[in-house]
């Protein structure tokens, strides 16, 4: 524990968000709290992945706990999490946090897919600006590298994984960017049913409603509404 934190700041703090980012939420989150807890995982995807729930479209079905397309999305947060966990370990080698960066660009990339084809809500931009984000904290990391600890065969990271990294980096800016004009550009839609089931509405309140007539309200307010403008002057007429 001493020598975790004998490094540099940034360098501790670039290890507690591989503790966290591929840890706790691609691991234990993501991956093995569906197997525990069906509820507390449905209610994570809705909160930070809502991608996985199936679609934006009420005519997309919902995708159950574990069922295969949210299995393919737990393989790919696995995999997400051997390219982030592994900076915890080896903070020092720089192809090592570029990896981590191409994870963040990928995912970065899937994110703005979801938005800019298929209607992704604007909760989606947590996770586009999380990937900007710490695409820039490791990589700032290996330009910086305070302490000197990063080294390449004893000497200075190559230049050409730095600039590749640098160029990932701002690839996920213009994503974050081109994604934010996207939410703003969009007209204000009502929530679809399924965003609507995901943020815990009742069923039973979902049904269509029927547009307003007035012409039939006048008839019914009229004659005493019910099953047809004309019930009550029927049973009248029965009565003579």
């Amino acid at each position: 524990m001493v020598g975790f934190f004998a490094l540099p700041w940034g360098f501790v703090t670039m290890r507690i968000y591989a503790i966290l980012h591929g840890g706790v939420l691609d691991i234990l989150i993501l991956n093995l709290l569906p197997f525990f807890n069906e509820k507390a995982a449905d209610a994570q995807r809705a909160d930070k992945t809502i991608w996985v729930h199936g679609g934006y479209h009420p005519s997309f079905p919902f995708v159950p706990n574990k069922a295969p397309a949210h299995r393919r999305f737990m393989a790919e947060n696995l995999m997400y999490a051997g390219c982030r966990f592994s900076v915890l370990f080896f903070y020092n080698d720089v192809h090592v946090l570029l990896i981590c960066v191409i994870s963040h660009a990928v995912e970065a990339i899937t994110i703005a897919w979801e938005q800019l084809t298929f209607h992704a809500p604007p909760s989606a931009m947590v996770a586009q600006t999380a990937m900007g984000v710490f695409s820039t904290g490791v990589t700032s990391m290996a330009l910086i590298n305070p302490g000197f600890i990063i080294r390449d065969d004893g000497g200075e990271p190559e230049p050409a994984v730095l600039y590749t990294m640098i160029g990932l980096v701002v690839l996920n800016w213009c994503l974050w960017l081109a994604t934010v004009v996207k939410q703003c550009s969009k007209p204000k839609e009502e929530p679809t049913v399924l965003a609507k089931l995901v943020s815990g509405a009742d069923p039973t309140t979902l049904a269509p409603k029927t547009p307003s007539n007035p012409i039939v309200s006048f008839y019914q307010k009229l004659f005493g509404g019910g099953s047809g403008c004309g019930s009550k002057r029927g049973d009248s007429a029965g009565m003579v």
